[in-house]
């Protein structure tokens, strides 16, 4: 069994934090099936915390929750086509990342002008089509948004940015301008509005395997795929049943304030590790979040781990301290928790 657990009232202290910080008002990017905590689940979470606008990435996202979103402003990033536009509601609105999106929309609708600062992904790169844009018949242009390439210490970058896109918002003052993103918090922001995603996830997952299986090998034994792991001793090996599938990438797990590294090859739906002394088959071993030092050492950042692992009943407690015996029953009688189970296989599980 592996879980995903979702600390509700550390999400809520995130938007808290957030607000208090920057003063402005937030877009929620729910983007990738909301940073794979369970999109339908956190609209719900979010909007306890008076969220009321929120982002896609893609027509079909905000397709899978559309019933929630009946009263809410909705903004889709990617370009659309005309019969996707006209299925849209009023409150949704549509983003214009070139020329050519404009000729798609045959009725008037309220659109986002996405402006290519540096990123070179989407966006319009050009005065002349940006007036364009604000000009033609069908556009009600209510927004004007950028994306930041730098990260926290790229200041030089960031105000390059910032300069291009101040040409763009000079000629045209919508009534909603966002620039700034989860990376960017720490800057000058330009614009009423922050688009918040990452931030909104920060220590909110915890990622936790049951170990399947305890075995004992002798010296000079050899462990998984291709032999890469030998024993220098007698020694405990645990198997757990996750594997790179599942989005297996630690080098370590812990369990009980103790890591065990992961040793041999990781296979597609287990992974080794070596033990100091047998433990408790089906004890639950935490493989994410682990130690800050340990992430710095590879290349997958925090975000990267928590969207690739799939196959996961995700649970969401309301408790800070939880009980993980608890979360291991999942009996939502005896456990105050809410637990949701993923379908596997599908993109936008709840």
């Amino acid at each position: 069994m592996n879980l995903m657990v979702i600390n509700v009232n550390k999400l809520h202290e995130n938007i808290y934090i957030i607000k208090k910080k920057i003063k402005k008002e937030i877009i929620a990017v729910i983007k990738s099936n909301a940073y794979n905590t369970g999109v339908r689940c956190i609209i719900k979470y979010l909007k306890q915390a008076n969220i009321s606008f929120f982002a896609f990435n893609t027509y079909e996202e905000y397709i899978y929750c559309q019933d929630l979103l009946i009263n809410d402003k909705v903004l889709i990033f990617e370009s659309l086509k005309e019969k996707q536009i006209n299925l849209l509601p009023k409150n949704v609105r549509i983003t214009i990342n070139n020329i050519e999106d404009i000729y798609e929309i045959k009725y008037p609708r309220i659109v986002h002008i996405q402006i290519d600062t540096m990123m070179n992904r989407m966006g319009i790169k050009n005065i002349d089509d940006f007036k364009t844009i604000v000009q033609y018949k069908n556009t009600r242009v209510e927004g004007i948004y950028t994306h930041f390439v730098s990260n926290k210490n790229e200041y030089k970058k960031y105000y390059i940015q910032q300069k291009r896109f101040n040409e763009y918002i000079s000629i045209y003052n919508a009534p909603i301008i966002h620039s700034a993103a989860s990376s960017s918090l720490d800057k000058d922001i330009i614009g009423n509005y922050v688009r918040i995603g990452m931030e909104l996830y920060n220590n909110v997952v915890k990622i936790y395997t049951k170990l399947g299986n305890i075995r004992y090998i002798k010296k000079g034994e050899y462990v998984g795929y291709d032999a890469l792991y030998k024993a220098k001793k007698d020694e405990y090996i645990g198997i757990l049943n996750i594997g790179y599938y599942e989005g297996m990438k630690e080098g370590v797990v812990k369990y009980h304030n103790k890591y065990y590294p992961v040793i041999g090859k990781i296979c597609m739906n287990h992974t080794f590790i070596k033990l100091d002394k047998p433990i408790k088959n089906s004890s639950l071993l935490n493989i994410f979040p682990i130690n800050d030092k340990i992430y710095k050492k590879d290349k997958y950042t925090t975000y990267e781990r928590i969207v690739s692992y799939r196959n996961f009943k995700r649970i969401y407690i309301t408790e800070y301290n939880h009980d993980l015996r608890k979360i291991s029953k999942i009996s939502l009688k005896k456990s105050n928790i809410i637990k949701q189970r993923t379908r596997s296989n599908k993109t936008f599980n709840a």
